[in-house]
């Protein structure tokens, strides 16, 4: 998980982008709820700065109504709407708005800081985002109200989206707390949420990983990350992805062994120099996956890899 830079926009920035190309009865909707939608909006990124976001509570219920003027085959007519599925609508993923937004965070959070570039979903960091995540549910029966709202809009890849789904809150103890975390608003803690290691099985190595104990669900943070990895299957999904990259990885090294060998004294010689190649690489960090770190860091702890890629390479 990793941070993401959120759009520079302020409310009322944001809010006029929104408002260009609707029609009715969302133009209308729009027009006449704009000082509720800025105080709901307002109201949003005060609770996300203070961690609040659980709290939320809906501003509108099915009773909550309003007459919009709509022309229906020629004929301009009045048609009573439900606030929560005028708002709903406010949002799409083809509207202009949506597009400056995924250009501006492609800028904001490029690597270079001067040209756009892809978004690593920065729930998983697996692959890249090709979806605009509602943090707080869009759903007409949850929070339509911010379907809009830039703080609220966040990229993750289609994978992570899909099984997020509509949860998002949960109760312990009647206190409401949150599922996922929030890339725009969260601070993560300054330690590897996972474990890995290296075992053999079958004369090959696997890589196994596990969470990092220290994590402890007392701590808000702490649950929140928790509650993602397990809600994501992040687990599993790290320990195919680990194992995949493990295999490229000794294939990549066996060969490289093999055609130059003569610039090594021996096995062991071949080994360190690897190590040294690996360690500059964690160090380089943010050009490398969240999988080849992990990856990285195992070979480098493991001795018994160690032993194994030692006794591969002997066979040649």
């Amino acid at each position: 998980m990793r941070k993401l830079i959120k759009s520079s926009k302020n409310i009322d920035e944001a809010y006029n982008s929104v408002s260009r190309g609707l029609h009715n009865p969302q133009r209308h909707f729009f027009k006449n709820n704009i000082d509720v939608l800025k105080n709901c909006f307002r109201d949003y990124d005060t609770k996300a700065l203070s961690g609040q976001l659980a709290s939320l509570t809906p501003i509108w219920t099915d009773a909550d109504v309003g007459t919009y003027s709509r022309e229906i085959n020629g004929i301009t007519t009045d048609v009573c709407y439900k606030h929560n599925e005028v708002a709903f609508k406010l949002y799409g993923s083809s509207r202009l708005y949506i597009t400056e937004l995924w250009q501006e965070l492609e800028l904001l959070n490029s690597t270079t800081g001067s040209q756009k570039e892809e978004i690593i979903c920065p729930i998983c960091e697996l692959t890249y985002c090709k979806h605009m995540d509602h943090h707080a549910p869009r759903a007409v029966s949850m929070f339509p109200e911010y379907s809009s709202h830039y703080s609220n809009l966040i990229p993750l890849c289609e994978e992570c989206n899909e099984l997020k789904s509509d949860n998002w809150v949960y109760e312990d103890n009647g206190v409401k707390k949150r599922i996922w975390f929030n890339p725009y608003f969260d601070t993560l803690p300054d330690f590897d949420f996972f474990i890995t290691d290296i075992i053999i099985e079958m004369d090959m190595p696997m890589s196994i990983i596990n969470i990092n104990p220290v994590l402890n669900r007392s701590i808000d943070i702490h649950n929140i990350i928790l509650c993602t990895i397990d809600k994501l299957n992040l687990l599993k999904r790290y320990q195919d992805a680990l194992n995949i990259e493990l295999k490229s990885f000794n294939e990549r090294e066996i060969q490289s062994y093999y055609l130059n060998k003569t610039r090594y004294l021996d096995e062991e010689d071949f080994y360190q120099s690897m190590s040294d190649r690996v360690r500059e690489l964690i160090e380089i960090g943010k050009r490398q996956t969240i999988i080849e770190i992990m990856l990285y860091k195992s070979i480098l702890r493991s001795c018994i890899y160690k032993d194994w890629i030692i006794n591969e390479l002997k066979k040649y």
